[in-house]
């Protein structure tokens, strides 16, 4: 009989996985740097102090995804002492007419190429900070495009990860149970920690690393230096 493979569906955290988040915070940084008048560092600056509270706000308060953005703007506008409208505006204009491809991590088509042919479905569970999902949807759309089968965000659902509950609504999404799928993300406090909470495969991108999928099956955790070697650590996962 034909060997069968464990895992039928993967998860996707979206920024610092497939799309770069320090890319993407640069353009920001410059767009609110120009329309406020302000250097670049000095916006750079409230960022990081504004990302640090956000989380922290999220952890210890259970903000939602929708908070967490208004947090999240309402904290660097005061940072920047500028109006939050300016500054959300900015934001959003600011991604919005940016080129997706020059987000995308060069591996993620590789690797999607791979799913596909592999027949696994590909779902995405992202966290939300200074701006919506509207805007990392229609930028992920571009580079993933239909092989997308469902798209789950913070500010959609009312709850972010680590949270199980934001896995359990991904994996309705994908018709899948939690022992067949893998979530990958390159946190361990909100995606490695919160796929295992829920069930699932674990697996954390570390770009960088000395390549070849690392995997610890009883534990059900795995490291990858590259999204180019999912399907290999998926079909060592084979029964």
């Amino acid at each position: 009989m034909p060997q069968e493979l464990r895992i039928r569906a993967v998860t996707f955290d979206v920024w610092g996985t497939l799309l770069d988040l320090d890319r993407a915070r640069g353009i920001v940084i410059r767009a609110l740097a120009e329309a406020l008048g302000v250097p670049e560092e000095t916006v750079r600056n409230a960022m990081i102090y504004a990302d640090r509270e956000a989380r922290v706000r999220r952890a210890s308060e259970g903000l939602g995804g929708a908070e967490s953005v208004r947090v999240s703007q309402s904290l660097l506008a005061r940072a920047l002492e500028a109006n939050e409208d300016v500054v959300a505006r900015t934001i959003e204009e600011s991604l919005g007419s940016v080129d997706p491809w020059q987000l995308a991590f060069d591996d993620v088509a590789d690797a999607m190429a791979e799913l596909r042919s592999m027949g696994i479905s590909v779902g995405v569970l992202g966290n939300t900070l200074f701006w919506s999902s509207a805007i990392t949807r229609s930028l992920l759309l571009k580079v993933v495009g239909q092989q997308l089968k469902a798209a789950v965000f913070a500010d959609e659902i009312g709850y972010s990860k680590p949270d199980r509950r934001a896995f359990h609504q991904a994996l309705q999404a994908l018709g899948a149970t939690a022992r067949e799928a893998m979530h990958i993300g390159d946190r361990v406090d909100e995606d490695i920690g919160g796929a295992l909470a829920a069930g699932m495969w674990a697996t954390l991108v570390r770009r960088g690393e000395p390549p070849g999928p690392r995997a610890l099956p009883e534990a059900r955790v795995a490291v990858i230096s590259s999204l180019r070697e999912l399907g290999e650590l998926i079909r060592s996962l084979t029964k």
